[in-house]
């Protein structure tokens, strides 16, 4: 068995293979966390919720700051664009 910290003594190391492909630990692990399905918490479904009404309340905060920035300047034509 060739194990981490396995020190080579020659110029190569031969080792044989006896998993088959898709069988190992590793890949057992790897499907079972990956197949793992389990339902949201309140917290989790609360949050969700949450950032989804932040993003929405956000964009709208920035898609109107254009309109009312034309708005503040048609109701006061005195003031320069820059003052450069």
């Amino acid at each position: 068995a060739v194990t981490g910290g396995t020190t080579v003594l020659s110029d190569r190391i031969v080792v044989k293979i006896t998993q088959k492909p898709g069988e190992s630990f590793i890949d057992r692990m790897i499907a079972l966390v990956e197949g793992a399905d389990r339902q949201k918490t309140p917290n989790e479904i609360a949050l969700n919720i949450l950032l989804a009404s932040l993003t929405i309340i956000f964009v709208f905060a920035v898609a109107t700051l254009q309109p009312l920035a034309i708005y503040s300047k048609m109701n006061n034509p005195g003031v320069p664009d820059s003052l450069a």
